[in-house]
């Protein structure tokens, strides 16, 4: 699938969010933050940042994978909390804690999906070597089967959890064909401006030509009445 070209504007733009994230150290402070704490949300979109300002498919697509990990480990900690709390009143924030942290895993890994079949599309072409896509094609075959066994052993834990992330999954695949669809819209609209500009150019020229013929045209006919004159002139010297 062709991707549209990413803005050099906003790339500026993020570059300069990334330089005061980083200025400031919210980045640093907010590595280990989890959904539902303060500078979870900071977390998110410094990981964004990094994917904006990736270029490189296969960096981009091995960030999608450490950023599923990270998914999975947040998993692994409220797993830790709902075990600790198992008889607690207040287990809901946990539970609430697991349910956000479910729907991250389920969109990440269908963003990284989309990576992975576009790499390996890339592969198929002969756009990336067989080193690299076995790297790839091992990490992502890795993270998908520790993706399982968190949730097989969170399972136990919540008896929806099955279910749950069934149903996050497909909201994420569904988000997903909406934004790449956006994405296709946005390449037609552009090849459909730059096939407008190409037909005014050449409906510009046409008409030039029509005008430069029109001219030669009335040229030619107001010269003819002066050459009939000067025949005239010319008979009346003969006589």
């Amino acid at each position: 699938m062709k991707r549209p070209s990413k803005n050099p504007l906003l790339i500026v733009s993020l570059s300069l969010v990334a330089l005061l994230l980083l200025g400031t150290g919210v980045t640093y402070a907010s590595d280990g933050a989890k959904p539902g704490d303060l500078l979870y949300s900071v977390d998110r979109l410094s990981e964004n940042v990094q994917l904006a300002l990736t270029l490189d498919d296969s960096t981009n697509a091995e960030l999608e994978m450490k950023f599923l990990e990270e998914r999975v480990e947040e998993l692994e900690e409220f797993e830790n909390e709902m075990e600790d709390s198992a008889e607690d009143k207040d287990a809901d924030g946990s539970v609430d804690g697991l349910n956000q942290a479910i729907e991250n895993v389920a969109k990440q890994e269908v963003r990284l999906r989309s990576r992975y079949e576009e790499l390996k599309q890339a592969f198929e072409n002969g756009e990336i070597t067989q080193e690299k896509w076995m790297e790839i094609e091992e990490k992502y075959t890795e993270l998908l089967g520790k993706k399982e066994d968190k949730l097989d052993q969170l399972q136990e834990l919540d008896s929806e959890l099955e279910e749950k992330m069934e149903e996050r999954k497909q909201e994420a695949e569904k988000e997903q064909a909406e934004e790449e669809a956006e994405e296709q819209e946005k390449i037609k609209e552009q090849e459909r401006e730059k096939e407008n500009k190409q037909n005014s150019k050449s409906d510009n020229g046409d008409d030039e030509s029509k005008d430069s013929e029109e001219n030669e045209v009335e040229n030619e006919e107001e010269d003819e009445p002066e050459s009939e004159d000067d025949n005239s002139d010319s008979g009346k010297n003969e006589d």
